[in-house]
Order: structure tokens, then C-alpha cells, then sequence
């Protein structure tokens, strides 16, 4: 029997778990500042018995943030790696006070990581496959060079992760923070008709108007998945992602209702959003299309919809 991939409700920021069912192992990918709780309790209620493996998709908060709050409550449960590329502090930019906060951030979250020095290694493209049970997982990005570019433009989401979690033929695919131009460099390797954890909270991910209709072309997702905080104040999602959904027609999934999705703040949308990999055809996700649909329409100008 496979596992389950879960995208945990923690508001503006993203933190993703898979547990084979069978072995009990269990994959961390991100998990932001304040919300490790949440992601332990999503531990336990998926019945895991040991974390194997971590992966920080990049240095910003919203990602990096919690990680360590979560290893910190393992102490005999973590028994795998932590993938981490510390090259992607250098890669955020200098120019303004908040970004020197968030750097200040990080550099104490550095700091904390030599409590794992043994578990520490890189998270990039080039380490093959990995197994969690019976399902495996592995990074289509960065690359090493993309990890240089990053760093010489001082773009941290240039050297996001994107993860590709299989199981008997389904695919969950884990965004990060990438940019079309990173996706378009590892075309070749896309799965196609997979469940994706949407990139940068359905933001703007180019500088072209059709961006994001040009990542669903590439994709051609069954379902997208948008782990985004109600109250953000970066117009996450936007409504180029809303109008390309549509118009391509996947089933369309947030963990939290922004104002663009229901023109009312504070208001819960799908909360925590399962994946269910066990069935022998396609995957469940929960909450169901019917369940979903009938909440979302009761909203104020929803938009959160299939």
C-alpha cells in the first residue's frame, strides 16, 4: 500500500508531508516560521514512525523557517538527511531592511543547523532518486548552475526546489518559489497530469502576462494545490494564475481563501489538502470536489473553484 502527500494549511508559507504507509517513513518538504506545530500534528495523524528525509526548498522564511522547530521535537525520530543549500542565503537580495532581517533570520537558523552537521547535505538535481518506502521522491532542480545564477543575481527562487514525489505511476510535484524560466530548463524531465503544489503561492512567477497558462501548458496538471495565507499582502494568488486555471481547466485547490479568492479576509478555504496515493486508479484528494465546491461557493466572490 503507497502513502499519502499532504499539503499542511500554514498560512503564507508551505510545508508538504508524504508518509509511506507500509514503512511508516515520512518526508519534510519546507515548513514556515511559527507553524511547526501544525506540521508535527500532520505527523502524527498520518501515523508515521520515523522522518527520513527533509528537504528546504530555498532560504526564505515562508520555507526555511520551521524546519528546525520541527527537527527539534524529533529527537530520536529524525533519522534521515536534511537536503539544504546554504548558498541560497547569498542569493537574497541586499537592498532593502527587510531583506537583511530575513538574512539575520536565516544566518540563526545556520547556526542552529550544526546540530545536524552529520544529516546535512545539498539538495540539488543531481542526486538521483530516493526512497521512502515504496514510494521515491526526487529534485528536477536546481542544478549547480542554476544554484551560481541564483547567487550572481542575488534571486534566491532561481535555486528553488521543485520536487517530484512518485508512487505506482501518480505524481505530486512541489513547486518551491520557482520561476517559468527554471521549469522551462527542466522540461524534458516534467511529468505531465500530476497533482502540483503550485510555485510561489500562485504569484507571479514571470514577467510575461501569460507565465502562469504557459507552466499549466507545460504541466497540464490534473489538479493544482495553492498553499497561501488568507491576509497576505503580496496579491498571492494573482489573478493572471485565476485566469489561466480557468481557462486550461484543472481542478483548482487553496489551503487558505485569499481576498482575491473570496473578497473576505481571515475566512478558511480547504485547509489542509490530502493526496491520497493508495487508490488503484487515480488519486483522492480531500476534501472532495463536491465538499469543496459547496463551501467556496457560499463565499463572497469566490473564486477558489474547479
Amino acid at each position: 500500500m503507497p502513502g499519502t502527500v499532504v499539503i499542511v494549511d500554514v498560512g503564507q508559507g508551505d510545508c508538504t508531508i508524504a508518509v509511506d504507509h507500509d514503512t511508516k517513513q515520512a518526508l519534510l518538504i519546507d515548513c514556515n516560521a511559527h507553524h511547526h506545530l501544525k506540521a508535527l500534528a500532520a505527523l502524527e495523524e498520518m501515523g508515521y514512525s520515523e522522518l527520513t528525509a527533509v528537504v528546504v526548498t530555498h532560504s526564505h522564511i515562508d520555507h526555511l523557517g520551521g524546519v528546525l522547530d520541527v527537527l527539534g521535537h524529533l529527537p530520536e525520530r529524525f533519522t534521515g538527511t536534511l537536503h539544504f543549500n546554504h548558498d541560497t542565503l547569498l542569493a537574497m537580495p541586499r537592498s532593502s531592511d527587510e531583506s537583511e532581517d530575513n538574512k539575520s533570520k536565516v544566518r540563526a537558523l545556520l547556526r542552529r543547523m550544526f546540530d545536524y552537521s552529520d544529516q546535512v547535505v545539498g539538495a540539488q538535481s543531481d542526486i538521483g532518486p530516493q526512497t521512502l518506502g515504496s514510494m521515491t521522491w526526487r529534485l528536477l532542480a536546481p542544478s549547480y548552475p542554476q544554484l551560481i545564477r541564483a547567487v550572481a543575481l542575488g534571486n534566491a527562487n532561481l535555486a528553488s526546489g521543485i520536487v517530484v514525489i512518485e508512487s505506482e505511476g501518480k505524481t505530486v510535484v512541489v513547486g518551491g518559489d520557482a520561476p517559468l524560466k527554471i521549469w522551462q530548463q527542466v522540461t524534458e524531465n516534467l511529468p505531465t497530469r500530476s497533482i502540483v503544489r503550485w510555485p510561489h503561492h500562485a504569484g507571479y512567477i514571470s514577467t510575461s502576462d501569460t507565465g502562469q497558462a504557459t507552466l499549466l501548458e507545460l504541466l497540464d496538471p490534473e489538479a493544482v494545490l495553492v498553499s497561501v495565507g488568507a491576509n497576505n499582502d503580496h496579491g498571492h494568488p494573482s489573478d493572471e494564475f485565476f485566469a489561466a486555471v480557468a481557462a486550461h481547466g484543472s481542478r483548482l485547490l487553496c489551503t487558505q481563501a485569499t481576498t482575491k479568492c473570496t473578497g473576505t479576509t481571515g475566512v478558511s478555504c480547504a485547509g489542509s489538502i490530502q493526496v491520497d496515493l493508495t487508490s488503484t486508479s487515480e488519486p483522492t484528494l480531500i476534501p472532495a470536489r463536491p465538499d469543496h465546491d459547496t463551501f467556496v461557493q457560499s463565499l463572497t466572490a469566490a473564486r477558489c473553484l474547479c
